[in-house]
């Protein structure tokens, strides 16, 4: 080759790495509009995403007029108390109190305090077998009341009824330098189960009342040490909810509602 050569002519047009380059942004561009439209999708429609892909159609998804979740029967979220975080208040009915506790497993086993309600005019009266009743003497409430207090709390806490804690004892109460009378002693047994109750559970602090009721109405005679047993005891009432404690709590949750605004 000469030294008086023509130079060689550049090449026309973009330089070969423009290629891989725009492939790139082209990528990203369509990472971030999947980001985009994943943020923003319906709670039902990122459901029927998932289900589709889940299938074994290679994912394809076929549209239809009823392809929306349907809407659960039993809404858990709208079955808490409206106090406590609920979008709108409500009341169970005390007669679904029973099945409730059934399903939660309080009276299924031979393990658990057998539970008794019955209805009664002002609202639903909540009683123990003998393996929930005190020891002579003793406020103390035993292994067997607390597990069946515990899990009955469990239930309550999503009920806006006022719960009366009522205690008893039998008509043997000797006075000690702790208990002068028997009113004094079923008060303290009734405010033991009560602080049973609020130790594993939501429940509120001002929908419990407690009630010390000394010998009075005694479940069994107290002549035989078996009656007397069955007097050493504490009853729970869950009272019927008036239109006035409904329209109080509705207006408290209103106004709750209000100052997070």
């Amino acid at each position: 080759m000469g030294k008086f050569d023509a130079p060689e002519e550049p090449q026309q047009g973009a330089p070969e790495w423009i290629v891989t380059f725009s492939d790139m942004i082209s990528l990203l561009v369509t990472f971030f509009v999947m980001l985009m439209s994943f943020s923003t999708m319906e709670d039902n429609e990122a459901a029927i995403i998932v289900g589709a892909f889940g299938q074994s159609k290679g994912g394809v998804l076929q549209q239809g007029p009823n392809s929306a979740v349907p809407e659960p029967e039993n809404d858990r979220l709208l079955s808490t108390n409206p106090l406590r975080g609920a979008d709108r208040p409500h009341a169970r009915p005390p007669e679904e109190l029973p099945e409730n506790l059934e399903n939660m497993g309080q009276k299924t086993t031979e393990e658990h305090v057998e539970v008794d309600f019955s209805a009664v005019t002002d609202g639903l009266l909540i009683t123990f077998d003998e393996r929930a009743s005190f020891a002579p003497g003793s406020a103390e409430v035993n292994p067997a009341l607390k597990k069946s207090l515990h899990e009955l709390a469990q239930v309550l806490e999503h009920y806006s009824h006022l719960i009366v804690i009522e205690g008893f004892t039998d008509d043997h109460v000797a006075p000690t330098p702790r208990f002068a009378d028997a009113q004094s002693l079923s008060a303290e047994r009734a405010a033991n189960a009560a602080h049973a109750m609020l130790d594993k559970s939501k429940l509120a602090r001002d929908l419990i009342q407690v009630a010390g009721l000394g010998s009075a109405r005694p479940r069994a005679s107290n002549e035989s040490a078996s009656g007397r047993t069955q007097n050493r005891r504490v009853e729970i009432r869950v009272m019927s909810l008036s239109k006035a404690r409904e329209r109080a709590l509705k207006a408290e949750f209103q106004a709750q509602k209000a100052k997070e605004r």
